[in-house]
C-alpha cells in the first residue's frame, strides 16, 4: 500500500512539474507578442523614426534669434546640415537633426548659460522649405516640406508616374549638390532604397526610351 501511494506522489509531481513549464512558455510568449521580453532580438518591432512637423530633419532652414544678451544681435538663418547638424555663435555645433524646436532652444541655451553669458534667450523657427519634382509625373513643380517623406511619397503626392516614366533611373540631387539613383520598382519592395526627402533636393523622374 505504501509503495502504490509513493508511486501515485511521483506521478502526480511529473505531472505538476509539466504544468508549471507549460505557464511558464506561455507566458513567457504572452509577453513576446505584447512587446515585453523578446528571446530573439529579431522579433522585437523597430522603434518608429523620428518624424512628424514638430521634428526637424536635414535641409531645413531655421530662423535664429538669440536675445537677452550684452551685444543684440538681429535674427539670422542657418540651415541643418546633410549631417543633421547647425553651428552657431562661437564656432559650437549642435545635433539638429531629430529633435524638436524646443528641445534644441533648451540644449543651445544650456552650452551658452552660465559658461558665456549669464542670461540668454533662444527663440527658433523652421522655415521648413520646399523641395521639386520634376520630369515623368503627373503633377510636378515645388512641393512645401511639411515633414518626413521619401522620393516614393513625394512622387505620389505629384499624381504618381506617367506612362513614359523611366522608373528604374529616378535622380535625387541634394541641396549640396551630391545625387543618387533610385530604382523606384525595387524602392516598392525594399523601404530601406526609399531614399528620405529634404527641403533643397531635386527629384527628376527621367522618360524611359521606347
Amino acid at each position: 500500500m505504501t509503495n502504490k501511494l509513493v508511486e501515485a506522489l511521483r506521478k502526480w509531481s511529473v505531472v505538476g512539474s509539466l504544468a508549471v513549464a507549460a505557464m511558464l512558455v506561455a507566458g513567457c510568449a504572452l509577453l513576446g507578442s505584447q512587446g515585453g521580453i523578446y528571446s530573439d532580438p529579431n522579433d522585437a518591432p523597430s522603434a518608429p523614426e523620428n518624424s512628424g512637423p514638430d521634428i526637424l530633419h536635414p535641409g531645413e532652414i531655421l530662423t535664429v534669434n538669440i536675445t537677452d544678451i550684452p551685444t543684440p544681435m538681429p535674427p539670422f538663418e542657418v540651415r541643418v546640415s546633410e549631417d543633421g547638424k547647425i553651428t552657431l555663435l562661437l564656432n559650437k555645433t549642435f545635433t539638429a537633426s531629430g529633435k524638436t524646436i524646443r528641445d534644441l532652444e533648451s540644449e543651445i541655451r544650456a552650452a551658452y548659460v552660465p559658461s558665456q553669458y549669464l542670461n540668454m534667450t533662444v527663440s527658433l523657427r523652421s522655415q521648413n522649405g520646399f523641395y521639386t519634382v520634376a520630369g515623368e509625373v503627373k503633377t510636378g513643380g515645388r512641393q512645401p516640406y511639411l515633414g518626413a517623406t521619401t522620393v516614393l511619397r513625394a512622387i505620389s503626392s505629384c499624381g504618381g508616374f506617367t506612362d513614359y516614366a523611366r522608373r528604374t533611373r529616378v535622380r535625387l540631387t541634394r541641396g549640396n549638390g551630391r545625387s543618387a539613383i533610385i530604382n523606384c520598382d525595387k524602392a516598392q519592395e525594399k523601404p530601406e532604397l526609399d531614399l528620405p526627402v529634404y527641403p533643397g533636393d531635386y527629384i527628376n523622374v527621367p522618360r524611359r526610351i521606347l
